[in-house]
Order: C-alpha cells, then structure tokens, then sequence
C-alpha cells in the first residue's frame, strides 16, 4: 500500500497552486493529523494504517488514481517507484529542475528553485524527494547532482499517458511565453502546408534529429538557464475517406 502517498502529495500541491499561502499546517489541520508527522508521510518516512487512510479518503474524497495504478502490484518497492516515475514523466518541473541544478553557480534551495521556475516551495520539495527516490539525483550537503539517468522501465500505458500530460504542460508553457517572453528571449514560429503523408516517417527522423542539434548547440558554453525547444507537427484538416 504505497500509492496513497502520491496521492497525498498530489492533494497537497493542487492545493499549493491554488492558494501560494497554503502551508504542511494547514493541510494537516484539514487531515486532523500533526504537521510533523503529514511531513513524514509525504517523505516516505511513516507509514500509515488502513484506518487512517480511511480517515483521509473520507475528508479528501475517494483518489481518482486509485483506478489507474489498480493494476499494479500493491505490495512491492517497484510499485512506489514506478508510480514516482509516472509523475516525473508527466509533471513538466522535474526534468526543468534537473537542469536547472546543473547550472552552476544556482542556489540549490527550495525556495530559489520555485522562485526559478514560477512553481511553489511544496512541488519543488516534492519533486526533490522524488528525484532522489528514483536516483536521478543525489544530496551533498546543501547541494543537488545529477546521476546519469532513470533506473525504472515504463509500461507502454503509463509512460504513453504521461507524455501526453507532459507536453500538454509544456504546450501551456509555450502559449504563457507568446504574452510574456521578450521577442529576443524566444523564437515561436509555424508554418501551414498541404502534405503528402508518406513523408511523415522521414518528417519525425529529421525533426528528431534536429532537436539533438539543437540540443547540441544550445548547450555549448556557459549554461545560465533553463529552455524547452517544442516541435509540434499535426493535421488541421480531417482525413479523407479512400474512396
């Protein structure tokens, strides 16, 4: 019984976003539970018993995930990291927070990371436990590194639903950043043509080919923030029925 904790900590954030003044306080005064003790129940430091979770499941409402993750083994290590690894893939932040600590000479606190990248201190603490969890990071002191990359497989299910969420998020990112970015801070562009669909294959070879020298070249140099380059190739006119 390890997702309840996803669960808690995704109630906890949605809360975080819509109010900023929201505190670990006041969502265990809602919970009628201690701060310190919701504290490590979110960590994954505490457990708790069938009767508690039904204590939350009735002032929270029954979670919606429940029927999602209802397949996968509930009794097992793998299970609370596939779950992690389902909200890292489909939450935007944590791959921009894997970036951003690797920027040097960023302030590594909660606090200065939210403040980077538009977010509240709760997700950016989250995310954090999450990262470590999944050893995409490590702690030294006061400071985050970053290991070489994710130690978890994905179902085809779970990481096909959280790529359509993560670019979903980024899309929103985008249209925010047509009102709000400088001109010289961005280049949003399209084009619209009429297309023959066997090209399609070649089409997604070069435009991934093209993000990997984009990638390549931006990174060049003295890293001092964090960008998303999003290619977005779909129809805007309906298929025609083969006659």
């Amino acid at each position: 019984m390890t997702e309840y904790r996803i669960w808690l900590q995704n109630e906890y954030t949605n809360r975080c976003k819509r109010n900023s003044r929201y505190s670990i306080r006041a969502f265990a005064s809602f919970l009628e539970i201690d701060s310190s003790s919701l504290s490590q129940i979110l960590s994954g430091k505490r457990k708790i018993s069938q009767k508690t979770l039904d204590r939350f499941t009735e002032k929270l409402g029954k979670p919606e995930i429940e029927i999602e993750f209802s397949q996968v083994p509930k009794t097992s290590e793998y299970q609370m990291i596939a779950l992690d690894a389902f909200t890292v893939m489909s939450d935007w932040y944590h791959t921009a927070i894997l970036e951003l600590i690797g920027i040097p000479g960023i302030d590594h606190k909660p606090s200065s990371i939210a403040l980077q990248l538009g977010i509240n201190q709760a997700e950016v603490k989250i995310a954090l436990d999450r990262l470590e969890r999944l050893e995409l990071i490590t702690k030294k002191g006061k400071t985050y590194h970053r290991s070489s990359g994710f130690h978890t497989n994905y179902s085809e299910d779970i990481t096909s639903s959280a790529h359509k969420k993560f670019q979903s998020q980024l899309i929103e990112k985008a249209l925010e950043a047509i009102y709000n970015c400088k001109a010289e801070d961005k280049d949003i562009t399209s084009i619209t043509m009429a297309i023959d669909k066997n090209n399609l294959p070649l089409a997604r070879k070069k435009i991934k080919a093209f993000r990997r020298e984009m990638a390549e070249l931006l990174e060049n140099g003295k890293q001092t923030q964090v960008y998303n380059l999003g290619i977005q190739l779909f129809p805007l006119s309906k298929e025609r029925k083969k006659k």
